[in-house]
């Protein structure tokens, strides 16, 4: 076996156990490139490393090298996207399907409505609220998350946000 076979195998075993572990649908969120300028700016642990043999560091990336949202480069439905799951029962489901739904107010099916707009930080991602926030996955559960991308202008103001 050659050096890059074993290299490919490698990344591909990688990839695969992060695409398992995922809390996120890779590239998709807030901002056009995975963490922004935040990333280029410093370097952001949990982000991207390099590595000299078997030492790993966190390193600052440039935008460009980022993992790029693909939704503000399509032609339509690009300032945003709303995940759309189901309530759950309180005894748990075994399986759940739901929709990932391109464009905050460009269609029939993707109006802002009355959700709650929150503002992100346009350098690290980062909002504020007045009461405890969770992020896992109940929050998700029967309700409509949105997700603006930055510079983007929607119903609810210009990205980037997210809206519950």
């Amino acid at each position: 076996m050659r050096d890059s076979d074993s290299l490919l195998k490698l990344l591909a075993a990688a990839c695969l156990a992060l695409l398992l572990a995922a809390s996120a649908v890779p590239g998709v969120g807030v901002f056009k490139h995975d963490c922004g300028s935040n990333c280029v700016q410093q370097a952001v642990p949990a982000t991207y490393y390099g590595c000299a043999g078997s030492t790993c560091t966190s390193l600052a990336v440039a935008e460009d090298l980022q993992v790029a949202n693909p939704i503000p480069y399509f032609a339509t439905d690009n300032n945003g996207s709303i995940l759309m799951l189901p309530a759950v029962a309180s005894g748990g489901e075994a399986s759940l399907s739901g929709q990932l739904v391109f464009g905050i107010g460009t269609q029939s099916n993707n109006g802002l409505g009355s959700a709650q707009v929150i503002g992100v930080s346009p350098s690290d991602g980062t909002f504020a609220t007045s009461t405890i926030f969770d992020w896992g996955m109940p929050f998700f559960y029967g309700r409509n998350v949105y997700a603006a991308v930055e510079q983007q202008s929607t119903p609810g103001g210009t990205g980037p946000y997210i809206a519950y």
